[in-house]
């Protein structure tokens, strides 16, 4: 992964909505492929949430910031 999409895969995770589509437009202005956004990415980024979850460190509140990040872009 290019650094941009490492720093998406941490701002979704975090949940820091103010980042996510500056970093997804980041990452198609320097020519990432849409695909590769998602199913590298942001689908990545989710099961790490839903990880985070099942080990009781993350609760709903970041499981529903996370979800409405990804449906953000």
């Amino acid at each position: 992964m290019n650094a941009t999409l490492d720093e998406l895969f941490e701002v979704v995770v975090n949940g820091q909505s103010d980042i996510v589509q500056q970093k997804v437009n980041e990452a198609l202005t320097s020519g990432v492929d849409p695909a590769v956004i998602l199913n590298e990415t942001m689908i990545p980024a989710m099961s790490e949430v839903g990880r985070r979850f099942e080990e009781g460190e993350f609760f709903v509140p970041e499981m529903l910031v996370a979800r409405v990040l990804c449906n953000m872009v």
